[in-house]
């Protein structure tokens, strides 16, 4: 019984270490990607803008 607790407790540790990397590695890297696609959706919209504003009017 005291090897089978310790083997959990082994596991459960390793499980630990393990979890921040393979949750978190995917999570940023979409929020990254998100704030990428984002960043240049707004650079584009505003350059479309200041090209509206420059044109003479007739």
């Amino acid at each position: 019984m005291r090897v089978f607790f310790k083997g959990f407790l082994e596991g459960a540790a390793q499980g630990l270490r393990e979890t921040p990397r393979g949750y978190l590695a995917p999570a940023l890297a979409f929020f990254r990607w998100l704030f990428l696609v984002t960043d240049r959706e707004i650079r584009r919209a505003n350059t479309r803008r200041s090209k509206r504003q420059r044109l003479p009017e007739q």
